[in-house]
């Protein structure tokens, strides 16, 4: 029975060095708690900041997009009518260059038989010279 009021110390010892421990962990975590609210609110603030920011950043570019795009529409459209305008222009000069070569050959044909009239007229005036230089006027 005398161990009893020993027993019964240590018991409430016991349960004072938790009490004590129990006091610290909760300033422990009252701490912890409070650095991480901290945390939270000024990361909360920075990252609302930053998706602000960066919504507006979204905005602007995708106003710089559709203008691009309309741009890219413009040189588009300005492209495929040069092209059509190249192909008029190729075949206008096939065109040409078949009227040149036909005229061409009509030249070398004609040139051909001016020649051998003018040789032929040559041969007729110094037959008609012949002729005519043995009469007398």
């Amino acid at each position: 029975a005398a161990d009893a009021p020993k027993t019964i110390k240590q018991v409430v010892n016991l349960l004072e060095e938790m009490m004590k421990k129990t006091k610290e962990e909760a300033k422990k975590d009252r701490d912890m708690y409070a650095k991480y609210k901290c945390y939270c609110d000024s990361n909360g603030k920075e990252k609302k900041k930053s998706v602000s920011d960066l919504t507006k950043q979204i905005g602007l570019l995708e106003n710089q997009v559709a203008e691009l795009q309309a741009a890219n529409g413009g040189l588009s459209l300005e492209c495929a009518k040069l092209k059509t305008d190249m192909d008029a222009n190729k075949q206008a000069q096939e065109q040409a260059t078949a009227l040149r070569t036909a005229e061409a050959d009509e030249f070398v044909q004609t040139e051909a038989d001016l020649t051998a009239a003018i040789d032929q007229l040559g041969q007729a005036v110094d037959v008609l010279a012949a002729i005519g230089a043995d009469q007398k006027p």
